[in-house]
């Protein structure tokens, strides 16, 4: 799956617009008003066999719900695992900075490519 594919399925899912229109490839933009929602391409890993090197890759992607409550960053959370669902989820990671009002989790999934 490429970046803008990506892109697409998350500007695609009513579960996740119907909280946010805020979703960007890459670093969150300086000033940007909260919910949004960010994914960045992180690693990749080679599909091998015994016969070696398939060709195809497992890439690692994170994505980030950014809020400026906790509620609004678990719902924002919940939507993007809900569209995710069908790729291996890695892990999640609360990044939070309460003292700045922002809440933050991100989740890494594997995605085929």
């Amino acid at each position: 799956m490429t970046d803008a594919q990506i892109y697409s399925l998350l500007t695609g899912s009513t579960g996740i617009t119907g909280i946010t229109d805020r979703i960007y490839n890459g670093d969150l933009p300086e000033g940007v008003n909260f919910p949004a929602v960010t994914f960045e391409y992180v690693s990749d890993s080679p599909v091998n066999t015994l016969n070696g090197d398939t060709g195809s890759t497992r890439s690692r992607y994170t994505f980030s719900a950014w809020a400026s409550s906790l509620s609004e960053a678990l719902q924002l959370r919940d939507a993007i695992r809900s569209e995710m669902s069908t790729y291996y989820r890695l892990g999640m990671l609360p990044r939070h900075e309460e003292e700045h009002g922002i809440y933050r989790f991100a989740v890494d999934y594997s995605i085929p490519q």
